[in-house]
């Protein structure tokens, strides 16, 4: 992970612009050229400049940047099955943390949940703020499912899940969702939420007549699990913990 940038030291434009996550370098300079970057209410243009974090005032388009902060932990974790997403368990079962145990020295929470029979993506922070972020349900988050269920679901049942699941409290909102491939009388679904509502993925397959039979999350706004096996964890890197935080609006 890259250093923190200290509030007095001189870094070039383009390089804090990438830091607050809106691209690469060239595309930052492309910003630059454009008029889209100020530094203290002037615009610039000319390649070149340099800027003190903290001390000098650095807009896109109206917006105050700054890099993301290197105080606090960002972690992605693979849940398996069986392990809780509590900072404790009254039943003793094993908790998410339980995974970090005497390797994260910082008191880290959950970004949301993922319940006891489901696995896949979890990321945990001691940055409450992003968290709540996150978490809101303005921030409208896309959240992918890998999903293993029973019968195979046919275009009418995928039409559904798109334009939403009308339940006898109300509706879910709209999804994302197509059909991966069948396993004999089995299939597998992937499905894209935008809210984060307490086992929405299995109420909805249960609407349409499938019960989900294993349920894998791999994606969380910008940020996806990839090759990180079961039980596995790692510190997120620099690069998404600025994703994270443009998709909700802030580089702070």
């Amino acid at each position: 992970m890259d250093p923190k940038i200290s509030d007095k030291e001189k870094i070039r434009l383009n390089k804090f612009l990438a830091h607050c996550g809106l691209g690469s370098r060239r595309k930052c300079d492309d910003y630059i050229r454009q008029g889209l970057v100020t530094i203290n209410g002037q615009a610039v243009k000319g390649m070149g400049r340099s800027v003190s974090p903290g001390q000098d005032q650095v807009k896109f388009k109206r917006r105050l940047l700054a890099p993301p902060s290197r105080d606090h932990t960002y972690i992605i974790l693979n849940k398996p099955v069986g392990v809780v997403t509590t900072l404790a368990d009254e039943k003793d079962r094993p908790t998410v943390l339980s995974l970090l145990r005497g390797r994260v020295k910082t008191r880290i929470y959950p970004v949301g949940r993922l319940d006891i029979n489901s696995t896949g993506l979890l990321l945990l922070t001691d940055d409450g703020e992003l968290t709540s972020r996150l978490l809101h349900p303005s921030a409208e988050l896309p959240r992918t499912y890998r999903i293993k269920v029973k019968g195979i679901p046919n275009e009418r049942d995928i039409s559904r899940l798109k334009r939403g699941i009308i339940y006898q409290e109300g509706k879910s909102g709209p999804a994302d969702a197509r059909l991966v491939s069948q396993l004999q009388s089995n299939s597998i679904v992937e499905i894209t939420l935008y809210e984060g509502r307490k086992r929405e993925v299995r109420r909805m397959m249960g609407q349409i007549g499938h019960t989900v039979l294993e349920l894998k999350r791999i994606r969380f706004g910008p940020v996806s699990l990839g090759t990180l096996p079961a039980g596995k964890w790692r510190h997120l890197r620099p690069g998404e913990i600025s994703s994270l935080k443009k998709s909700v609006g802030t580089c702070k």
